[in-house]
């Protein structure tokens, strides 16, 4: 019996979570960790988009252009910048397959891109860079000191920065309000003394690279494979036990490998 879809189950939980909630909101965005979306000269995302709505009332979702960009990182969580981190920003110039800001009202299901089902009268409406652009966070180096990095990247050919496509006023509020936040997470002195070494995550890593870019073509490059999922994924290092068995045990009783 088949109990799992292509590409790690992914349309299952976009799905799940659009049914469950696009009754609470009017706009919502499937988009992976590493997409972050910035909309030139907004307030907030829902007055934008409102706007954009009363011009375009049968859209079933507003899609951007994405590119894939590269970003530095802190190694510590105490000596996090947003600031220095948005600065380093680097965009490439070709575009990746686009996102979307689905309009719940328009349509009765999502994938990770498109809406895959439309109601009578709906369509998509495709939105110029001059309106914003989700930057794909591609490439990323983690760096010790944010403030000291000794050379700026040129990223695919791309030196565009954030405030190519935002206004400058908008990355000052983004900078401003991340501040304040951080400071009160400095205040939490029991988030001192959590561990800097990261043991699971590098396991699944490696599993996934194994897995996902399993065959190379004649010329020596990876080609890409589907996921079999996270079920059947094995660690070499733990034999026997899945990757969800690690979660749940490696975590709770910190093995060391």
């Amino acid at each position: 019996m088949r109990t799992e879809l292509e590409f790690r189950n992914q349309a299952t939980a976009h799905n799940d979570c659009y049914l469950l909630y696009r009754e609470a909101a009017d706009f919502i965005i499937v988009h992976d960790p590493d997409d972050l979306l910035f909309i030139k000269n907004m307030s907030n995302f829902w007055t934008t988009l409102a706007q954009l709505h009363l011009k375009n009332p049968f859209t079933a979702g507003f899609q951007f252009g994405r590119f894939n960009s590269y970003i530095n990182i802190s190694k510590s969580f105490l000596h996090t910048s947003i600031s220095k981190s948005l600065e380093s920003v680097r965009i490439g110039s070709s575009k990746v397959f686009l996102k979307s800001v689905f309009f719940t009202g328009g349509i009765e299901n999502v994938n990770a891109h498109f809406a895959a089902y439309l109601q009578p009268n709906f369509k998509d409406t495709f939105l110029s860079n001059n309106s914003g652009i989700f930057v794909h966070i591609r490439n990323i180096s983690y760096v010790d000191n944010l403030f000291n990095v000794e050379k700026d990247l040129v990223f695919e050919g791309g030196d565009k920065n954030i405030t190519t496509y935002i206004d400058p006023n908008h990355l000052k509020n983004i900078k401003s309000a991340v501040k304040k936040r951080m400071s009160k997470f400095r205040e939490m002195n029991h988030l001192r003394n959590l561990s800097l070494v990261n043991h699971y995550y590098k396991l699944i890593d490696d599993c996934y690279e194994s897995v996902y870019y399993k065959y190379e073509n004649t010329n020596g490059k990876k080609l890409l494979q589907f996921c079999p999922t996270h079920f059947h994924c094995k660690f070499p290092e733990i034999p026997g036990v899945n990757c969800v068995h690690a979660k749940q045990e490696f975590i709770r009783n910190d093995l060391k490998i």
